[in-house]
């Protein structure tokens, strides 16, 4: 059986609070779990598996969907965390129309959480939970007999109609047992990050389970009981790994250091086999001593992550960290007693946290002088304790998690704790805050001076210059909310395709096409695709004149969109086959994309006969708003007819038709609007609209 292990692209991954340099300069890392499960079956099955790494291979879906083609896989396995949901069913779709008889199977934390709404997504067909190496192994070596999938623990399916889950596996006790990585599956050597200094890094877990308590922190499917590979096993690995030519590590435990002789036995372990290796590690400042931090030094540790989070007692027991300011200051002093680098995470706007706490933790955080900082806006995250009180308290409004899980929509936009500040607050205290740190001159010239190479000068120079340049509007759901709040949660009846507001716009457009299509054709039926539909301005029109289906990226949009056949999918990769449409329309969503030509190149795909293209010219006010606040979209006002041509063109379309069209006029017309004006049909209107006509 081919099984295919997929990492997918990060184009719609839904950023929390956090500024994008987190995300931008932070390097790739390899899929580790996708790694145990397939070391898992290279060991224990003979299934042939590939791995996928979209991301760090920089593939699109379209670049995606050749190489699924080419392995034909049976079987087809993602990873799941809520924030990356939304690529996550990209992936499956473009999965189910590259190879429609694959199966697909979902694991990781989001669908531990929300296994029901998981389920119910489409094209989803398997489950696993928890910790998936064995019950993944099981289903595989049962996937055609059904009979046997109720007696494997730890599989949600759907049987009949009815969601079947068979419960929570149990979790492996002797880590040992596992196989190692199959970090050879993928191209190891491209992996790298901004903490170390080599450029080629792996991740490494040395033990699962966190035994702490953080109320702001959660790992459902590993569960809260601390889990440990033995020193020899943990090297073993890092041998291994020196042989394939890494020698840098990042240690992805949430706590390397809960089990002080473990760790004293892994570094001699190191030292005794003269590894030269480099490699960082999470700890808790009240779980190291000076014995501890001088053989992490010998062994060759460089980096200590350690998660203070607040600069006042107060609020670090709110976070329930179970730690004092004075156990921080201990621990960082002593850590750079012992030439180790110290990397520290700072939240802002905890519960009950004010604009003084706050400010007193950025002083903190300046005066325990770590060599770098993360300070990110608290997300109440899906399962954990803040975000249980918060809706309990009512200071998080609704469950915005498990809504989006039911319904992924690109306008999601994850909550913070509205309690004493907005979300703007927050962001002006955030850009605050890294640049009092990063942008001191004493700090500046340390690490200059601590440089070793020019490859290093280049990767800290650019993550520098970022957040030179940070600005309030940082955050890139800020403007999908302004849209929600205007366009989604108010008015609805406003934006119904039968409102006479609407009706004026869209009218025209209608009436143009479908008299050029009767006069150029015998009046046989057409089919039409309509791309972006959105909640269906124009499909529930088409709808009444040809055979429409309406494809919208929304489940939101779609779920309000009225017309009778409607598709989840991507403009940049539609899922129907060549030829499948007489006419494919397009309005409104051209200048939305950073590459249009990859959606025009799709729509020429399906297309038999025409196409349509309409965008929004220099005319429209409000695209031109959105234009200026959305940065992208300042983009829509190049969208001339000119280049509406060049693009319909470059894929061997003829330009059959192009004009301008706007919205019906009432009879009293503000004279100030009059420049703008033209006459179609005997009636005023402002040519808001660009649109052309092509034909293959």
């Amino acid at each position: 059986m081919k099984v295919l292990l997929i990492n997918p692209p990060k184009e719609k991954e839904i950023i929390s609070n956090n500024p994008t340099i987190i995300d931008e300069e932070r390097g790739y890392n390899p899929p580790l779990g996708l790694l145990y499960v397939a070391g898992y079956l290279e060991k224990y099955s003979k299934h042939k598996i590939k791995i996928i790494d979209a991301q760090v291979e920089r593939l699109d879906y379209p670049g995606l969907r050749e190489q699924i083609n080419q392995f034909q896989p049976d079987v087809v396995g993602l990873t799941v965390m809520t924030m990356t949901l939304l690529d996550a069913i990209m992936t499956v779709a473009v999965v189910k129309q590259a190879w429609s008889t694959a199966k697909v199977i979902l694991g990781g934390p989001h669908v531990h959480l929300y296994p029901n709404e998981s389920i119910s997504l489409p094209n989803i067909d398997f489950l696993v939970l928890g910790e998936g190496e064995r019950p993944f192994y099981s289903l595989l070596e049962n996937i055609n007999n059904s009979d046997e999938w109720e007696k494997i623990p730890g599989l949600v399916f759907k049987k009949q109609g009815r969601i079947i889950n068979t419960g929570f596996p149990p979790l492996i006790v002797n880590l040992d047992e596992l196989p190692f990585p199959a970090r050879h599956l993928v191209p190891y050597k491209k992996y790298n990050s901004l903490l170390l200094k080599g450029n080629c890094v792996t991740t490494l877990f040395t033990s699962r389970g966190c035994p702490f308590q953080c109320s702001f922190c959660d790992r459902p499917h590993l569960g809260k009981k601390f889990r440990a590979r033995s020193a020899m096993n943990v090297v073993d690995e890092m041998e291994q790994c020196v042989r394939l030519g890494i020698n840098d590590f990042l240690i992805y435990d949430d706590t390397f250091t809960v089990d002080k002789q473990r760790v004293l036995d892994i570094c001699c372990e190191i030292i005794k086999r003269g590894l030269k290796i480099n490699w960082d590690i999470r700890a808790r400042v009240d779980t190291i001593s000076e014995e501890m931090l001088q053989m992490l030094h010998r062994a060759g540790c460089c980096g200590i992550h350690y998660g203070v989070e607040a600069g006042t007692e107060k609020i670090l027991k709110v976070l329930n960290k179970g730690i004092t300011l004075d156990q921080v200051k201990r621990a960082f002093d002593l850590t750079r007693k012992h030439k180790i680098s110290v990397l520290a995470y700072f939240m802002c706007g905890s519960p009950s946290e004010t604009r003084e706490d706050i400010l007193t933790t950025f002083k903190i955080m300046r005066q325990l002088k770590p060599d770098f900082v993360h300070v990110t806006i608290l997300t109440p995250f899906p399962g954990t304790k803040i975000y249980l009180n918060g809706l309990a308290s009512g200071i998080i409004k609704k469950d915005y998690w498990r809504e989006f899980a039911k319904n992924p929509s690109e306008d999601f936009v994850s909550p913070n704790w509205e309690e004493n500040f907005n979300r703007n607050e927050l962001n002006q205290l955030l850009v605050q805050g890294y640049k009092q740190f990063y942008m001191r001159p004493t700090y500046i010239f340390r690490r200059l001076w601590q440089l070793k190479s020019w490859e290093e000068f280049k990767k800290k120079a650019k993550a520098g210059l970022k957040v030179f340049l940070m600005k309030n509007n940082f955050v890139k759901p800020e403007i999908s909310e302004v849209k929600q709040k205007l366009f989604w949660e108010k008015d609805r009846e406003r934006r119904s395709p039968a409102h006479p507001s609407v009706c004026a716009f869209v009218t025209p457009k209608i009436d143009f096409i479908h008299k050029f299509i009767l006069d150029n054709n015998s009046g046989k039926p057409f089919s039409l695709l309509d791309v972006g539909a959105g909640n269906g301005y124009f499909s529930h029109y088409f709808e009444q004149l040809y055979d429409t289906v309406a494809l919208d990226f929304s489940f939101q949009m779609l779920k309000a969109n009225p017309c009778k056949n409607k598709v989840l999918g991507s403009a940049n990769e539609l899922p129907f086959p060549d030829g499948s449409f007489d006419i494919v329309f397009c309005s409104n969503l051209l200048h939305h994309l950073s590459d249009p030509t990859r959606a025009i190149a799709e729509m020429k795909r399906v297309s038999r006969r025409y196409m349509i293209l309409s965008e929004p010219n220099r005319n429209n006010p409000l695209m031109y708003l959105f234009g200026l606040l959305n940065g992208v979209e300042k983009g829509s006002l190049k969208f001339s007819l000119r280049y509406m041509c060049q693009l319909a063109k470059a894929v061997n379309f003829k330009i059959l038709a192009a004009t301008s069209l706007g919205a019906i006029l009432p009879n009293k017309t503000p004279r100030w609007l009059l420049p703008w004006l033209k006459k179609i049909d005997g009636q005023s209107t402002i040519a808001f609209y660009n649109i052309i006509i092509a034909e293959k």
